[in-house]
């Protein structure tokens, strides 16, 4: 089932993100990006939003000044 793998790669890709803003205490999109490879930083903001959904994530400030760290 196709759905199946892309689940998994969401998946892995939000552990990627979370252990990226683990290690840095908070990281900017920028910071993840350069940390993560072969994803573009439009996903990773898309995952991250999902990951502040889900109430994992915080967000602080506006825009590209903007940065993540876990709840």
């Amino acid at each position: 089932d196709v759905e199946n793998v892309s689940d998994i790669y969401i998946k892995d890709r939000r552990e990627a993100i979370l252990s990226v803003i683990k290690n840095k205490g908070s990281a900017s999109i920028k910071d993840i990006s350069t940390l993560i490879r072969n994803v573009s930083e439009k996903t990773i903001q898309r995952e991250l939003l999902s990951l502040i959904e889900a109430g994992m994530v915080l967000k602080k400030g506006e825009r590209r000044w903007s940065t993540y760290s876990i709840v």
